[in-house]
Parts: structure tokens; C-alpha cells; sequence
């Protein structure tokens, strides 16, 4: 996964825009961007300026001192900046980086912009693009006796919380990435917590900057068409989880929290998407919703996800039925390679997804 970002960010010089590279704490985003990704870019040649225990006002020196320093025919200079949230006008640090033909800027920040800056939104948006960094959990994938999947990480514990968020963090948890409205959230929380629910709302909104929650919209895989009122809080780790629960889990639900942080990782726009359909009970007809399938948007392709254990077992007929025009992919624990199978779904083995990414190419 690193020599994915590596390489990933290494394509992104010289677009014109600040890249920032986020996730939760103690991930290794630090050791990573001053230590791997600064060799890397010593490496082909690249002129590197550590910003560390720099105000804002020395930036503007510093690039002009190197500036005179630069022989012609040399590479761009690239910036290294430390959360850029430290600084009291964070958003000209973005401006730095945005519509420059010399300067590439790369900044680490424990928190998600998009949340801390809401306010900038409107001036910062197209000047910066995000890469998510999760923790290591794809290099380590272990399977449990119990067949399912679990990652083993023990950086991640409930320490990192605020304690007064530690009620609602186990409420959020307990849906395991399913939709989910604010009273949904209520109804969880211990009978001696009383919440209103702005209060939720805004300790939500705590979480997700800090990251370790990632909200996801719900769509109608119809049309496209967003939809209000339910949303999904994907967990960035399933370390807050414990290990019982993680072994007695479903593998729908654990595999759409990995799947779901691993197309974050690889720049994928994730959504819930919700279909109707007709299964029998009893022989009748009945009118059903799904709430729990992942759409994945990029570069207007649009893909919707199912997930069933095994391509042989209990095979979901009905997802043939579901009315789309986005492709279909049903991610399974079964171990050959991907190919399309019945009414031109695409069966993809999960493992090969989580070390590698979606790769469709091929098929």
C-alpha cells in the first residue's frame, strides 16, 4: 500500500494542486511523508524543502532562497508541510500548492479538511486533492478459523477518543456501516446518556474530522439520484471493534467496512445505494428495500457492489432483477480470479481486492 501512494503521489506533480494526505492518528502518515515519501523524491531528483518548525510567513523566503539556488533544467520544488491545520491561516498553505507550474506542496493532517474547513470550502474547492490514509491493515490479512477476515492492528484503541464521545462511538459502531438516521443512533446509546440530536449531529461531525468514521450518502442505483434522511458511518478500523464481535460478524458486514476503507484508499466516491425488489416468502410477492449495497463512482463510471460469501451458496438471483444502468460486481471469499458470470455480473474475490484494489481490466 505504500509503494501505491508512493507512486500515486509521485503522478500527481505538478497538477496544480496541494496534495493532502489524511487519515486517523498514528497511522504512519508522518514517518511516511518525512522519512519514505521525502527519500523517494530525493531519489529522482526532485529539490525538497522541509517546512517543519517554520511559520507561515518564512514560506514565502524559503521558496525564494531556494528559487535562486536552482539550475536550470531542474525539477519543481516540492514543499513538505506538517498539518497545516498548526497554522493560523491553514488555507494559505493550500494556496501555495493551487495553479502552480513550479511548486508542488504535500501536507499530512490527522484530520479531514473537508470537516475542519467547512466554512473555506467554497474558496479551497478544486485547489487541493485528497489521498486517504488508512491504516496498514491491507499488508497483514489473516483469515480466522471461523473463515472469515479479520487484520490484526493493535495502534488503534479507544484511548485516541475523546471519553465523552466513547457512548456515541459505540452506538455508530453497533449499525456496522449500515444506513442509519440520528435516532437510529439515539436508541443506542446507554439509557444514562441523554443527547440531543444537533448534540449528535455535531459529535458525528467530530468523529468524521478526526477520522475515524467516513460518512456515506445514499443514493438511488436506479437513477443516480441522491436520497435524504439515512446515512452510513463507515468505521476507518475495525481495531475499535472487539475481536468476539469481529469473529461473529457477518461477511457482508465485514467485508463492506474493509472493501468500503480500501476503495477510499484508491480515490473511489462511495455511496449506500438502495434498490427495490420482489423476493417470495411463502409463495407470495413481497416489496422489499436494500439499504446495504456500495456504489462507487469515478470518472462518471459507476459500479454497484454485492456481497455473498460464496459465488456456490445461496446465489442472489434477485441482484439480476435490480434495475441499474451502473455495472454490477459481486465481491465473494472464494479464491479464483475475477470473471463475469450469469446476466453479466462480475465476480470478484475479495482478497485479491483488498491487496490491490479494484482492477477490472481484462475481465
Amino acid at each position: 500500500m505504500i509503494k501505491e501512494l508512493t507512486d500515486k503521489l509521485l503522478s500527481s506533480c505538478g497538477n496544480g494542486k496541494t496534495k493532502i494526505i489524511y487519515g486517523p492518528k498514528k497511522a504512519g502518515k508522518h514517518i511516511f511523508l518525512f522519512n519514505v515519501f521525502s527519500k523517494c523524491l530525493l531519489d529522482n531528483s526532485f529539490t525538497v524543502i522541509d517546512t517543519r518548525g517554520k511559520h507561515i510567513s518564512d514560506l514565502d523566503k524559503l521558496l525564494q532562497d531556494n528559487y535562486s539556488e536552482l539550475t536550470f533544467g531542474s525539477a519543481h520544488r516540492i514543499l513538505l508541510v506538517d498539518d497545516p491545520l498548526f497554522y493560523e491561516c491553514p488555507e494559505k498553505i493550500i494556496d501555495l500548492g493551487a495553479n502552480s507550474g513550479s511548486i508542488d506542496v504535500f501536507v499530512i493532517s490527522d484530520k479531514n479538511i473537508e470537516y475542519s474547513l467547512a466554512d473555506k470550502m467554497t474558496l479551497l474547492r478544486g485547489r487541493y486533492e485528497l489521498f486517504y490514509f488508512p491504516y496498514p491493515m491491507f499488508e497483514n490479512l489473516d483469515p480466522l478459523s471461523t473463515g472469515g477476515l479479520y487484520y490484526g492492528s493493535d495502534l488503534f484503541s479507544f484511548d485516541l477518543i475523546d471519553k465523552k464521545l466513547l457512548p456515541l462511538t459505540k452506538a455508530i459502531l453497533s449499525f456496522k456501516g449500515k444506513p442509519c438516521s440520528l435516532r437510529d443512533i439515539q436508541s443506542k446509546l446507554p439509557k444514562d446518556t441523554s443527547l440531543a440530536l444537533p448534540s449528535i449531529a455535531k459529535y458525528i461531525n467530530m468523529l468524521c474530522e478526526d477520522c475515524f468514521f467516513t460518512t456515506v450518502e445514499r443514493i438511488d442505483v436506479k437513477n443516480g439520484m441522491p436520497l435524504t434522511g439515512k446515512k452510513c458511518y463507515i468505521p476507518s478500523t475495525l481495531s475499535m471493534y472487539e475481536h468476539e464481535l469481529i469473529v461473529k460478524m457477518d461477511y457482508e458486514d465485514l467485508a463492506g467496512i474493509l472493501t468500503t476503507n480500501r476503495l477510499l484508499f484508491d480515490g473511489w466516491n462511495l455511496f449506500s445505494g438502495v434498490y427495490h425488489y420482489q423476493p417470495t416468502f411463502l409463495n407470495k410477492r413481497r416489496y422489499a428495500v436494500n439499504n446495504e449495497t456500495i456504489v462507487l463512482r469515478k470518472n462518471d463510471q459507476w459500479f454497484i457492489l454485492f456481497f455473498r460469501e460464496s459465488v456456490y451458496s445461496d446465489y442472489p438471483h434477485f441482484y439480476t432483477n435490480v434495475k441499474t444502468f451502473m455495472q454490477k460486481i459481486l465481491i465473494t471469499y472464494d479464491s479464483f480470479k475475477n470473471y463475469y458470470h450469469d446476466h453479466g455480473i462480475i465476480v470478484y474475490p475479495i482478497m485479491p481486492l483488498l491487496i490491490g484494489g479494484l482492477k477490472l481490466n481484462g475481465i
